[in-house]
């Protein structure tokens, strides 16, 4: 059986691993640049990942499915575009802007992004292309 697109269980652990991968280059960036502490960033940023990135990477899975996306590089952009779009709901939530202080975690934000989408296809995806 040839299956093209990943099932609910591939989705969800992909998801997990995006989040883990996404938290641990955030708070290595954060940590490097010497913005705080490790676990403060891994703990905390994992946390908001997990909880604003959810909508995207909801959006990122369906246009996945509907447009065949197989590549790494369009879950890449999802991931970090993901990052910008839940700091701008964020900033327009609590009515503040991402900017002077706050640049350099947003800009670690899509970085990690970045991470966590290439993650996510590397779990939900890789395994599923190789045996094509």
């Amino acid at each position: 059986m040839n299956q093209t697109s990943p099932n609910l269980l591939m989705i969800a652990g992909g998801y997990i691993c995006a989040v883990i991968t996404s938290a641990i280059c955030a708070a290595l960036i954060m940590t490097l640049a010497g913005q705080g502490e490790f676990m403060l960033w891994l703990i905390f940023g994992g946390m908001y990942i997990a909880t604003a990135g959810l909508p995207g990477f909801a959006a990122t899975a369906y246009f996945a499915r509907k447009h065949g996306w197989r590549g790494w590089l369009p879950f890449a952009l999802a991931g970090g575009f993901n990052a910008l779009v839940a700091w701008l709901l964020l900033g327009l939530a609590t009515g503040s802007t991402m900017m002077g202080s706050d640049s350099e975690v947003v800009l670690a934000s899509v970085r990690a992004g970045i991470a966590g989408g290439v993650a996510y296809w590397w779990f939900a995806y890789r395994g599923m292309l190789a045996a094509t």
